[in-house]
């Protein structure tokens, strides 16, 4: 049986070669996360608005915003493969954990639909 994920394709945003399946849906997340929010002619829904959360000290209230923030951009990414017969994911816990180097680790953990299987997305921002 093929993996539902492999009808996810694009490129590679480092290299220009081809990506596909969960590898593809990692890079899009990533770039999700790291996108202004409203910065995307036909697309203002894309995005996060980290960028302005992060200039905050890092508070337990803060780690609550950025989960928000996380969480929302990611259900809005999901929606928009799902409304495009595509594989989608459904997040079941984001955890934000403080580095000493003053950045932030996101743990983002997820399952694909339809084939329910779960992965962990993790990045230092």
């Amino acid at each position: 049986m093929k993996n539902t994920l492999d009808q996810l394709q694009g490129m590679c945003s480092q290299t220009g070669k081809s990506l596909q399946g969960i590898d593809y849906l990692f890079q899009l997340i990533g770039d999700c996360l790291t996108t202004p929010k409203n910065t995307r002619v036909m697309r203002r829904w894309y995005g996060t608005t980290l960028c302005e959360i992060l200039d905050a000290p890092i508070t337990d209230s803060i780690k609550i915003d950025i989960v928000m923030a996380c969480d929302g951009a990611l259900k809005n990414l999901s929606k928009e493969l799902q409304d495009q017969g595509l594989p989608y994911f459904k997040v079941s816990s984001t955890q934000v954990e403080a580095l000493d180097n003053g950045k932030l680790r996101l743990s983002i953990s997820f399952a694909t639909y339809p084939d329910g299987q779960s992965y962990q997305y993790s990045e230092a921002i």
